[in-house]
């Protein structure tokens, strides 16, 4: 039964990652629910619901599967009996599941208490049994003492940034943690975790239409996803247990794995990790802009603003201007902005849609500006963009 979860065939053949890890979910889903539908069958009041990567619908070869199951208060002895027939009935399938039980009670009180437990919850997925009990759980996580949009941000944020200290703020250590990381998929997760929890959206093909993101760097985006999801998928494959580390070790199998070759073995692991390098610091730079909007839309109160020039203002360290049109269409206002950002006594970075429009307009310089300082102002661009 283990190699019904096993799609290593269509991995090596080269099929799209983010379709491999949406069949394998599908595959889980259909086991899971049987399995569910079987052993309590009869009982009702239980509902079976995903949370994690699950509930995200991204499971790789080594993923728990985690699950909560959320039943009556008090718990009757025939939903307890059923409980242990499904753990065992998940082991015997060799599914690696974790599972917590609560009544809906339990689940807002935990969510109002842990942050973690309420962003399992928020992300959480119905699976089947009754959807009623998850309905009522999912509108009281509504209320306003449990974690609302800012305050959710605000922790959100903070979490990130203890997050990034423990691996030096950088997305280029020699081995890397693909999950959790600077530029790792959890730096998306919380991008997304917030996007959910304040416009009901959390998928990052919907980022574009939510305003959070230009087609362009949703596109950037989910490419650079989907090379960390073959690296974790191929790691995952290589070493048949969890892993989230990029071992020296590893990052050697897994270029031969990815078919990087060269004489000198060395090269090869070379280009395979400037490849996730890059993936990497595409997350980490679109994250910071994507950021800077949620604050923008969901906290504005957060920040003071110290005017400059013909619109500009500084935010937090962030040269802002005020029309994102402007912006996108005039070079004036680019040069005016690097001027300002050179010129600036204390460190200063431009916001999101600068640095957005930084990166569109540089490739207009040919044109606008003398063959001299055209090159230099597309250097200071990418500089500044990043």
């Amino acid at each position: 039964m283990r190699n019904v979860f096993e799609t290593e065939t269509h991995f090596a053949l080269g099929g799209p990652v983010a379709d491999l890890i949406a069949e394998r979910t599908n595959t889980v889903d259909r086991v899971v629910i049987a399995s569910f539908e079987h052993t309590f069958a009869g009982i009702p009041d239980v509902a079976l619901v995903a949370t994690g990567g699950f509930g995200r619908c991204e499971l790789l070869p080594q993923s728990d599967i985690d699950v909560l199951l959320i039943v009556p208060d008090p718990i009757r002895p025939e939903v307890t009996r059923a409980l242990e027939a499904l753990l065992s009935q998940f082991w015997n399938l060799g599914l690696q599941a974790s599972h917590i039980v609560r009544n809906q009670r339990a689940c807002l009180e935990e969510a109002e208490r842990d942050l973690t437990s309420a962003t399992a919850l928020f992300e959480a997925r119905f699976l089947t049994g009754d959807r009623g009990a998850f309905d009522r759980m999912m509108a009281g996580l509504d209320a306003p003492n449990i974690w609302p949009p800012v305050a959710f941000l605000r922790a959100k944020r903070e979490e990130q940034r203890e997050r990034h200290a423990r691996y030096n703020d950088t997305a280029f250590n020699l081995e890397p943690n693909i999950k959790e990381g600077p530029g790792g998929l959890r730096d998306l997760h919380a991008l997304q975790w917030v996007a959910k929890r304040s416009f009901g959206e959390e998928r990052l093909q919907a980022f574009a239409t939510l305003g959070l993101a230009s087609q362009e760097e949703q596109t950037e985006l989910l490419r650079a996803r989907d090379v960390l999801w073959q690296v974790r998928f191929g790691l995952h494959r290589l070493l048949k247990r969890r892993e989230e580390r990029l071992l020296f070790d590893h990052q050697r199998e897994l270029a031969a794995q990815f078919g990087f070759q060269d004489a000198n073995p060395k090269l090869a692991v070379e280009r395979f990790m400037q490849g996730f390098y890059r993936a990497s610091a595409t997350v980490r730079r679109l994250s910071r802009r994507i950021w800077e909007r949620l604050e923008a839309r969901i906290d504005p109160s957060d920040t003071t603003s110290t005017p400059l020039e013909n619109g500009f203002v500084v935010r937090e360290g962030r040269l802002h201007h005020d029309d994102a049109r402007a912006l996108e269409t005039s070079l004036d206002r680019l040069v005016q902005a690097l001027r300002l950002l050179a010129q600036s006594p204390e460190p200063m970075r431009p916001s999101a849609a600068l640095a957005g429009a930084m990166s569109q307009l540089s490739s207009q310089m040919d044109a606008a500006l003398s063959p001299a300082c055209a090159p230099r102002c597309r250097t200071c661009c990418a500089r500044k963009a990043r």
